[in-house]
């Protein structure tokens, strides 16, 4: 019984670091594209985000859907243009 607990927190646990590592994955590369690739459309800056998540998270051995990528990214962006205004 000990041993099943012990399992699930721990598995319980991993879940809530991968997702913190998967925002702030998001986070940081939606501020590295839009300080350095600011002359790029939003569809073009959209484009690199994808691409440069993608690979830090495959980098790390996360693992994402398009879906969920697409919701963080959408998201950070929100954010981050309302902390503008």
């Amino acid at each position: 019984m000990l041993g099943y607990l012990g399992v699930q927190i721990k598995r319980i646990y991993q879940t809530s670091v991968e997702e913190k590592m998967k925002k702030e994955i998001v986070q940081k590369t939606v501020l590295y594209v839009e300080q350095t690739k600011g002359e790029l459309t939003c569809e073009e800056k959209k484009k690199t985000v994808l691409e440069k998540t993608k690979e830090w998270l495959a980098l790390k051995n996360l693992k994402v859907s398009d879906t969920e990528l697409e919701i963080l990214i959408e998201s950070e962006v929100k954010l981050l243009k309302q902390k503008v205004n």
